[in-house]
């Protein structure tokens, strides 16, 4: 008796005659798009804006210009701390928008000589930001003496940290050679700072120079 052969391609396994869905419309679309972002600059900074916007601009620029830091520095710190979330709070107990500690922030309000209470202060926006701009003026002008990348540093890796690196030559201070720096978290820190401050300046401010070189 001769075995019935298999058919192999069945109605549900023939695909020979699916056709294929068109895809060269979206490469287009694609295509048009990166080439009015290269040929735009005002569409690049419109899309920039939503990707870096300046929330609570009223308050950096009231802080900044009270103790004569750039805003748009601010507005990176700020950015990449807590990316604009009042509420952060981190598991090492950093709060607000500029990621305070509680006691760097007592410490501030009893040297910026602040009338303000530490317990609501720390979490009002107006408040943080203040604080975390004196603090960031303070440690760039009067500790570090015009030092803003050592500056920077300190704010995300702690100023006996770097204190440290400083005295024992584990590094210069300088944003060149970060990758000397013991904390890879501190060098990244660094690295998305400065990237952060010049599209700021690239989107808002394209026909000014930096406040800051951050070398």
């Amino acid at each position: 008796m001769k075995r019935a052969k298999k058919n192999y391609l069945t109605n549900k396994g023939d695909t020979r005659h699916k056709s294929k869905k068109p895809r060269g419309g979206c490469l287009v679309f694609l295509l048009i798009i990166i080439l009015l972002l290269i040929i735009s600059p005002n569409l690049q900074r419109s899309v920039g804006k939503i990707f870096y916007p300046l929330d609570y601009w009223n308050e950096v620029s009231t802080a900044s210009e009270e103790y004569d830091i750039d805003p748009y520095l601010v507005m990176a710190v700020m950015k990449t701390e807590s990316h604009f979330d009042a509420n952060a709070h981190s598991s090492a107990d950093a709060c607000g928008l500029m990621q305070l500690m509680p006691d760097t922030a007592e410490w501030i309000i009893e040297q910026a000589e602040m009338n303000i209470d530490l317990e609501d202060a720390i979490w009002e926006p107006g408040d943080n930001i203040r604080m975390g701009v004196w603090y960031l003026r303070w440690l760039a002008e009067d500790y570090y003496l015009g030092n803003w990348v050592a500056a920077l540093a300190a704010y995300n890796g702690g100023m006996q940290n770097v204190d440290g690196w400083l005295k024992d030559g584990t590094w210069d201070g300088s944003f060149d050679d970060r990758d000397q720096i013991p904390f890879k978290e501190t060098a990244a820190y660094l690295e998305k700072i400065k990237k952060t401050y010049l599209r700021y300046y690239v989107i808002y401010a394209p026909q000014e120079k930096v406040a800051y070189e951050l070398n």
